[in-house]
């Protein structure tokens, strides 16, 4: 089953921002969809407690080892909006782990 409400970068945007601030030298209003976390002035602590906030808000469990593949905002969006991440390796080859197909498989169960 798909998300029928997509997650934005808007979304996404507010969410880094009330976990880890803003770094004074990036404008995070721009077009930061396929800069690096890293680039963006977020490490990999700021990533997990936006990954638990994406939880509580949107009901989007992700895993820390598919998390830590995530390089990008866009990559975050792609796999919370069920596509999977153009630069990361999901898993095993071949393996859809996105929450949509989760929750598809889950219930099929």
């Amino acid at each position: 089953m798909l998300r029928e409400d997509r997650i934005t970068l808007a979304d996404l945007v507010a969410v880094l921002r009330e976990c880890a601030g803003e770094d004074e030298s990036v404008d995070l209003g721009g077009d930061i969809g396929d800069q690096p976390f890293t680039d963006l002035g977020y490490d990999s602590i700021a990533l997990l407690e936006t990954s638990a906030r994406m939880a509580d808000r949107f009901g989007l469990v992700l895993d820390d080892d598919v998390l830590g593949e995530l390089v990008s905002p866009a990559d975050l969006l792609r796999y919370l909006n069920g596509a999977p991440p153009r630069r990361a390796a999901m898993a095993e080859p071949g393996a859809d782990m996105t929450p949509a197909a989760n929750a598809a498989r889950a219930g099929e169960a």
